[in-house]
């Protein structure tokens, strides 16, 4: 397999985020029914998806469903010694059942996805391997209980969003979510914060309009923190490089 050419720099015009919009709604949907459904031609659809994958903008991968095979998904919120959360984050980017991984909190904490292929494999992570880790002050980990969207965004400010919100409320609030263009990733989860999702804006004072006036006022929401993502290190169980998706 040829590997792809990544570029100085990918700058992504209005139609190339309407197509990649279009594939993430639905990623086997063919070039011509995404040309129809945006008003472009085939050709031009082929001809911008082939220049985003070879430079590096866009990947195709294939996820498996944890749960079609009796898995968990864990999401693992890691608060760190000052100077040590990057190489706790590169470590945990290695692991083959660590699928999302960033850094955030002025480099302190580290944000992981955790799908373990059995309850051994889970345990031996989250229940020796990082409570021994000196340089780990505090764990707190998530069941992942029902994903409402995810795998889009591409903006410069992102963030995760731990929300606290009634329990009669919370699908409705995670329903929402996954209207709003801005949010990545939306799941109930277990824990005091029992709703988590991922955002991208385009800047800080529009992260900060979108969680105060849309997101700070649905109904049921009681509680909202906001962490900055500094650096993605994973996501989609592919390494990041800069911007863009590794080979």
């Amino acid at each position: 397999m040829t590997r792809p050419v990544i570029a100085d720099s990918v700058t992504l015009q209005p139609d190339d985020v309407r197509i990649l919009r279009a594939l993430q709604i639905d990623p086997r949907v063919g070039f011509a029914t995404v040309a129809t459904v945006l008003g472009l031609s085939e050709p031009t659809v082929a001809r911008r998806y082939r220049r985003m994958r070879r430079a590096g903008a866009i990947r195709v991968v294939g996820v498996v469903d944890p749960g079609a095979l009796g898995q968990s998904r864990w999401m693992v919120r890691l608060r760190c010694r000052p100077g040590s959360a990057t190489a706790i984050a590169e470590a945990l980017a290695q692991r083959d059942d660590v699928g999302w991984v960033a850094l955030g909190a002025a480099g302190s904490e580290v944000t992981c996805a955790v799908r373990s292929r059995s309850q051994e494999q889970r345990d031996d992570l989250l229940g020796r391997r990082l409570p021994r880790t000196a340089a780990v002050l505090d764990l707190q980990a998530s069941v992942l209980l029902r994903q409402f969207i995810g795998g889009r965004g591409h903006y410069r400010a992102r963030a995760n969003l731990w929300l606290r919100v009634h329990p009669a409320e919370i699908k409705t609030v995670g329903r929402a979510m996954a209207q709003m263009p801005e949010v990545g990733f939306a799941a109930a989860v277990s824990g005091p914060y029992n709703l988590h999702a991922v955002v991208h804006c385009h800047d800080l004072d529009r992260l900060f309009e979108f969680t105060t006036d849309r997101v700070g006022t649905l109904p049921g929401v009681e509680g909202l923190e906001t962490s900055p993502v500094l650096r993605q290190v994973k996501q989609a169980g592919t390494r990041v490089d800069g911007d863009r998706l590794g080979s």
